[in-house]
């Protein structure tokens, strides 16, 4: 589960080993996203431990946004995702991580 609204604990970004990982690349880093300020975009890693399909799920009653889209940076789809909160895509070990990038906007700015 990937959140963004306030009082979600971080433990909720934690992996279990051999899963794929989805994070921020920040400074040569690999962050999870913990709070989301501002209007904007930032890269979203995605890293593939098995060929397959993936599904990235948001809920939408949780995200403190009014604006929020995925963009598969190897497709160039576009998901809206607080009107079609899942997207599911096939991905493979060789990928580039730099697969998606969020854009979005925070309620209220």
């Amino acid at each position: 589960m990937v959140s963004f609204n306030t009082g979600d604990r971080l433990e909720k970004f934690v992996f279990k080993e051999g899963n794929a990982t989805l994070s921020i690349p920040q400074g040569g880093k690999e962050l999870a996203i913990a709070c989301a300020e501002k209007v904007g975009e930032m890269p979203l890693n995605f890293k593939a431990t098995k060929n397959g399909e993936y599904t990235i799920t948001v809920n939408p009653e949780a995200v403190e946004m009014d604006y929020l889209h995925l963009i598969d940076n190897m497709t160039g789809v576009d998901i809206d995702l607080l009107a079609s909160p899942s997207y599911s895509f096939n991905a493979k070990t060789t990928d580039h991580a730099s697969r998606f990038r969020l854009v979005f906007s925070v309620l209220g700015r």
